[in-house]
């Protein structure tokens, strides 16, 4: 099992936000490609926010888009991510201001089949699907 923070409830909000290349147009209607969730090239685990976190510290949910145009971005509960196998640890951001207070991250490679079940669970907040 990869490293998991129980201070991070299963119904808890975390915040994932998306790159303009991974809105994609299908037929007319843009969706949200799976790519939204591939692992870091880096190495490095996949960033979310915790909104509780965020929210206790005065934080809206435009401020993780604030500098970031285009981009857009989605919610998943710490339970649906925990579900396919991953874990949650607190991963502060010392060069993100205030928001990355409420930075985390998630940990495991994902298989394509994850990544697809992680955008089908996935909740959209903001960016291009508001149109």
């Amino acid at each position: 099992m990869p490293p998991d923070d129980p201070d991070i409830p299963d119904d808890a909000v975390l915040l994932r936000r998306i790159f303009p290349g991974f809105y994609v147009e299908q037929d007319g209607v843009v969706r949200l490609s799976s790519q939204a969730f591939d692992d870091p090239r880096d190495g490095s685990s996949m960033s979310v926010w915790v909104l509780a976190r965020l929210l206790a510290a005065g934080i809206s949910t435009s401020h993780v888009l604030a500098g970031f145009d285009g981009h857009g971005l989605v919610a998943l509960h710490a339970g649906q991510v925990r579900g396919l196998g991953f874990g949650i640890t607190w991963v502060p951001d010392p060069t993100d201001g205030l928001r990355g207070h409420a930075h985390a991250e998630v940990h495991c490679r994902k298989t394509p089949g994850q990544k697809r079940r992680l955008r089908d669970v996935c909740t959209h907040v903001a960016g291009p699907l508001a149109a």
